[in-house]
């Protein structure tokens, strides 16, 4: 062919094969194919790699990541606007964080237009304000000051020429924040420069205000009165940075309580105690997480749930937050009053009842009956709240409503057994809540346990002629999701269930009983692996095996739970069990093998693993074979070896030395017989006898009769007895020529 003189030796050795032009180019083209998983892995590790520089301008940036992603949406991977809009603000750098705020705290969403338009003012913005203040406190002279006697001020358009310098290492080319010695020198000092905190406008101001700080990372107080559950700050958490790059030390850590002009109480959790600080901060970014939002203006409105919570008033360009009276400290004075005023009664209950380490109400009636108290005023006792605190315990469980028909309640738990056969670390479980039928699956990831519910729904829906109503499992991430503030986030499994409006039931945290079917078949499965596996001393990673097998005993075998036994339930009609037999009891098999010679064994040694999934017949480990689990209808058990510990059975199997039954031959290639060799028939034709067809539907015993052990074995060469003489015995018969007398027998070759 023309066209493959003109191909490259290199391809030409791959497509050789092919003389016809159109199957020719296309296995080129399939070469050379790209693959779209390959181009959409790289385009996400792109679009996540992405970081706003100063080598580019915003508009830029987000123009680059809107084409990557309108590319991946090409590729079927679905990324929504809104999506994007959250990812590419979090890729701008540390100095839009007023502006993520200002976009976290508004009820509306933009579109990717809008965000550029907006991120293009903020950059405009923060490029005018780069040389001069923002009211931050900062120490040392301004940029622009003249330095020294008699020295100009340096015009603005100067400065900018400027080839810029890094102050941590006085090189030229880049400043501070770029340098890689300072990003270094960063990550060794850890995550304690990461708490940051601006004080703004240095004036005299009143020590119990609160101000309302965008910029802050952290509540901030300059007094230990109010705080509660004080502990001291971690080795991260020793220092903080503010504006000026100065760092103060952290006293402690604790919460704050303020009592806001609305009587709504703001709870500061992990408030900063650093006492050379003038004012106390309340961090924006800390509270928008829990639900709280912010309207600027003239004045500030704090909002909870969408809910006017508190106000504030604007002060020399701060907020600073309305409060109740002496709102901080009410909480803690209020808790001490009540104490000292149940101390100064002697005779009250609740008094002894704290005293005596909290004992119940009935033991101090005892002691006051007997004398060993005083007449207690019993009226002021109430429930203790730190007795409920120190005492609760788990309410019992109630008995749970049987469903009354098949598919109602199906119970799913999912076990890690600890052991990894072929990659499969988990399995699944389905049980019927009405038959308590099961089915089971193995995982190599939690992740899979959508498809094994898909399989088994569309299984056992087509069989059972019904509909899956109610499935109940725990509340693990592969079927729960995970779990937020504002409830349940779920996942794929979850959305499955609401999709084909199947009912999900999740149990309450720590409360395995409201799932204890699942919960209990679990463990009854491994206590039955564990018992089988020590009986038969098979290895370890046979473990599926035995969990097969158990399986399928537990769904034939009766159960407390219901009257008849799960498979009769399910199915319809009673199961058999004349084929069962002892889980790695000893067996010859009897493998098809169409390559089989005549004076081949017809069995291989092995041991019983359970029994075939689609098919009737059983599963043998094979430790000598080839393919170690084979699936065979033709077996001969060794039961009573495992029951009398005895393995006889398969040591004279597995000891045959095929090699010296096979008679010796001589040089002509005629077969040597010895005189005194036994007679022995050389091929005996046994009927063949098989397994019968296992049926749930007519229950047969499966098993195969013992195959004699001297079908077809060849003749054995054995050597005489030591004792016997060796003088050749004489025939006495009268010897008679094999030729008769009345025929001519000619010696010449015709």
């Amino acid at each position: 062919m023309f066209i493959k003189t003109k191909i490259s030796a290199s391809i030409r050795g791959s497509v050789d094969q092919h003389n016809n032009v159109r199957e020719l180019l296309k296995a080129i083209d399939d070469q050379f194919v790209s693959s779209d998983k390959a181009l959409a892995s790289t385009l996400i590790m792109r679009f996540t790699s992405q970081r706003l520089t100063g080598l580019n301008g915003v508009r830029e940036h987000i123009m680059q990541m809107r084409d990557i992603a309108a590319q991946l949406k090409s590729l079927e991977v679905d990324m929504s606007e809104s999506f994007l809009v959250h990812y590419i603000l979090n890729t701008l750098p540390p100095q839009y964080a007023p502006f993520k705020i200002s976009y976290n705290t508004h009820k509306d969403k933009w579109s990717i237009n809008e965000l550029m338009t907006m991120c293009v003012q903020e950059e405009g913005r923060l490029s005018m304000e780069a040389g001069g203040s923002v009211h931050m406190a900062t120490q040392g002279k301004n940029k622009d000051q003249a330095k020294g006697k008699g020295k100009a001020k340096v015009p603005p358009h100067a400065e900018i020429k400027k080839e810029s310098k890094c102050f941590f290492c006085k090189k030229k080319g880049h400043i501070k924040k770029d340098c890689p010695k300072f990003k270094i020198w960063l990550e060794k000092k850890g995550n304690q420069l990461s708490f940051v905190c601006y004080e703004s406008n240095m004036v005299d101001i009143c020590h119990n205000t609160w101000w309302i700080d965008s910029g802050s990372t952290i509540h901030v107080t300059n007094s230990l009165q109010g705080l509660e559950n004080l502990r001291k700050p971690v080795e991260s958490e020793c220092y903080i940075y503010s504006g000026n790059k100065m760092g103060s030390r952290v006293k402690a850590i604790g919460t704050c309580r303020l009592v806001l002009n609305s009587g709504f109480v703001l709870v500061l959790e992990k408030t900063f105690y650093i006492p050379n600080f003038s004012r106390n901060l309340i961090s924006v970014s800390r509270l928008v997480p829990y639900g709280y939002s912010f309207k600027f203006g003239d004045d500030i409105t704090l909002f909870y749930n969408n809910h006017i919570v508190g106000n504030g008033t604007l002060s020399n360009g701060l907020y600073h937050i309305n409060l109740q009276g002496d709102a901080l400290y009410t909480l803690h004075v209020s808790a001490n009053a009540g104490i000292k005023r149940c101390v100064m009664n002697e005779d009250s209950s609740i008094l002894w009842h704290r005293r005596l380490g909290h004992i119940s109400i009935e033991r101090i009636k005892k002691l006051v009956n007997d004398g060993v108290l005083t007449t207690l005023d019993f009226t002021d006792f109430d429930t203790c709240v730190d007795c409920i605190k120190g005492k609760q315990t788990n309410v019992s469980k109630k008995g749970a409503k049987r469903s009354s028909n098949l598919l109602e309640i199906i119970h799913t738990d999912i076990c890690c057994p600890d052991l990894d056969s072929y990659g499969q670390k988990y399995f699944i479980t389905f049980i019927d809540d009405y038959s308590r039928y099961m089915c089971i699956y193995f995982l190599e990831h939690k992740a899979e346990s959508l498809d094994a519910f898909k399989v088994f729904k569309a299984e056992v829906e087509k069989q059972c002629d019904k509909r899956i109503k109610i499935v109940r499992s725990d509340r693990g991430g592969e079927y729960f999701g995970r779990y937020t503030e504002g409830g349940q986030a779920p996942g794929p499994f979850a959305k499955f269930l609401a999709e084909q409006g199947i009912v999900a039931q999740y149990t309450m945290p720590d409360s395995l009983d409201q799932n204890g079917v699942a919960e209990r078949r679990n463990r009854t499965l491994l206590d039955m692996v564990q018992s089988m596996m020590a009986c038969s001393k098979l290895p370890k990673f046979l473990w599926i095996e035995a969990l097969k097998t158990a399986v399928y005993i537990l769904n034939r075998v009766p159960t407390k739970a219901v009257s008849k036994t799960p498979f009769e339930l399910f199915k319809g009609w009673k199961p058999s069990l004349r084929h069962v037999r002892i889980w790695g009891c000893p067996s010859e098999v009897r493998v098809y093998n169409p390559q089989e010679k005549k004076l081949d064994p017809r069995t291989i040694s092995g041991y019983f693993v359970g029994y075939a999934e689609r098919s009737k017949g059983y599963r043998f480990y094979c430790p000598s074979n080839s393919t170690k689990i084979v699936e065979s209808r033709n077996a001969k058990f060794f039961e009573d070896d495992l029951i009398s510990g005895s393995d006889k059975g398969l040591s004279i199997r597995s000891n045959l030395d095929h090699s010296e039954s096979q008679p010796s031959t001589s040089s002509n290639g005629l077969i040597v017989v010895v005189h005194n060799t036994p007679t022995v028939q050389t091929r005996v034709e046994q009927p063949i006898q098989t397994v019968p067809q296992v049926d749930d539907h007519e229950p047969v015993d499966p098993v195969v009769p013992h195959i004699p052990e001297n079908v077809e074995q060849p003749v054995d060469q054995q050597a005489p007895p030591e004792n016997v003489d060796a003088t050749l015995r004489r025939s006495t018969r009268i010897k008679r020529s094999a030729i008769p007398s009345d025929y001519m027998v000619l010696s010449t070759r015709v």
